[in-house]
């Protein structure tokens, strides 16, 4: 499988490159650190891969195996996410235009997004920021806001308290305490013991208080409204929730969606919130079938380039 690593160079980053080269240039000038690195697998039309929380692209390794063949798949890993160095302040709306400005450098014609969680999160960002620059897009249990899941009422405001203190507790964890959370919480999340001491190992390289930081970010970043303004088809991939419980849940989740012009439901039994590992074969039927020739996803038929 063919494999190119790109190091991520906005507008914004060239400028600073030109600065430093200047005899007068201060040291403050110096590069910014990147908010993602990109690594670059087969050949085809893109797909630009985002993983969730604290997650590497390690979570798409079989889905990668499997499509590299048929798509060019460009898989992100976030800053101070499973060994990735961090960055000072904001990570989610620099990733956001950073993302954009990497599909513009390198000229990708309408690229896919596909995004687990918290990159399904910013894969619904990037399509209604930027609506002409992206194609369909898949989000893997990723809405436009969390909370709403569980409170359909509540707003960025009524979650700014809360998620202040989780930011805070989870920032003042240890390595070893981070590791051990993320592991727990991991059981919880994927039904094989094997994928979850996979990912795990993975993720507990992740920096607490970046991932800290992603995730008051998550939770207190609002896209119902902003959804309206996404062009491209749009499929939610998730686990069926089940009994009288599970309908109001798939409920919420609709109601997060119904503003999309074009956008539909999949909800797989016997999985939990890394549906791409629990059921690894709809799974990739169902991505196969939307982003396939003739398909939802044939908007680059003719290159990438």
């Amino acid at each position: 499988m063919r494999t190119r690593f790109y190091r991520v160079r906005t507008t914004a980053t060239l400028l600073a490159l030109a600065a430093a080269a200047s005899p007068l240039a201060a040291t403050e000038n110096s590069v910014p650190p990147r908010s993602f690195e990109v690594q670059v697998h087969g050949s085809g039309p893109p797909v630009i891969l985002i993983p969730g929380l604290s997650c590497s692209p390690s979570v798409w390794e079989e889905t990668m195996d499997a499509l590299a063949a048929e798509f060019e798949l460009h898989a992100v890993s976030l800053a101070g996410f499973a060994g990735s160095p961090a960055i000072d302040g904001p990570l989610l709306p620099r990733v956001r235009d950073e993302l954009a400005a990497y599909v513009r450098e390198q000229r990708l014609c309408r690229p896919a997004l596909l995004g687990h969680s918290l990159g399904g999160f910013l894969a619904f960002w990037l399509e209604a920021s930027e609506p002409e620059l992206f194609g369909p897009m898949i989000a893997v249990d990723g809405v436009p806001f969390l909370p709403a899941l569980g409170d359909p009422g509540t707003s960025e405001e009524a979650q700014r308290d809360g998620a202040e203190r989780m930011r805070a507790m989870m920032a003042s964890l240890s390595p070893e305490q981070f590791s051990m959370q993320n592991r727990l919480s991991l059981q919880a999340m994927i039904t094989d013991p094997g994928e979850v001491e996979r990912i795990a190992a993975v993720s507990a390289r992740s920096v607490p208080i970046a991932v800290a930081q992603a995730l008051y970010e998550l939770m207190t970043t609002d896209l119902r409204d902003d959804v309206a303004a996404i062009e491209a088809p749009v499929l939610l991939i998730a686990p069926a929730p089940p009994g009288d419980l599970g309908a109001a849940l798939r409920v919420r989740y609709e109601s997060q969606l119904h503003l999309i012009a074009e956008h539909q439901t999949l909800w797989i039994e016997g999985t939990r919130h890394f549906v791409m590992l629990d059921a690894k074969e709809p799974f990739l039927a169902a991505v196969r079938s939307f982003l396939g020739p003739g398909g939802s996803g044939a908007a680059c038929a003719g290159g990438t380039r």
